[in-house]
């Protein structure tokens, strides 16, 4: 497959991840910052890494499905609100996406590659318009299991003020 078709399917992927996420965005899922529905799971971990925007993903239980959109959730006014992006589940930038869901076998970890706190290109090079820039703020990850009964909530982490931030000089 070449680059152009390569995203040709990133562009389609972003069209349809909008478009679900715009339904989301739109009903203003909110949960309170204090809430019991972020309790510690025990199955699917998420964790932030050194660079803010930077996690991974461990299964501890039995093999699960996950829905390949990831979502990103920050924190205004007491209130964790869903954003929309184009953040998915993927190994590298060099892939041919598929939504849906993706399988986590048990013990597996995955670190997809960074969100850089945009809402479109916002993990691997793609050509935006309108692309909006969604920090500085406090920012989590929420990953939900095919079947939309389990969510996994990953601590809170800082996205920095981008231009003034590490994140632009090293994307430059």
């Amino acid at each position: 497959m070449d680059r152009f078709q390569r995203y040709r399917s990133l562009i389609s992927l972003l069209v349809i991840a909008t478009a679900a996420l715009t339904g989301v965005s739109c009903a203003r899922q909110e949960i309170r910052a204090d809430a019991r529905q972020d309790a510690p799971q025990e199955t699917v971990v998420v964790r932030n890494l050194d660079i803010p925007g930077a996690f991974e993903v461990e299964n501890r239980g039995p093999a699960l499905e996950l829905a390949s959109q990831v979502v990103v959730q920050k924190l205004e006014g007491g209130t964790w609100t869903d954003r929309a992006t184009d953040l998915i589940l993927a190994e590298t930038c060099d892939w041919n996406p598929k939504p849906g869901c993706r399988t986590l076998e048990h013990g597996a970890k995955l670190r997809p590659p960074r969100w850089n706190g945009l809402v479109c290109s916002g993990q691997c090079p793609l050509g935006c318009r309108a692309n909006l820039y969604l920090g500085p703020g406090q920012f989590r990850f929420v990953l939900t299991s095919c079947d939309r009964k389990q969510r996994f909530f990953g601590p809170a982490f800082t996205m920095p003020d981008y231009d003034h931030s590490e994140l632009k000089k090293k994307e430059g």
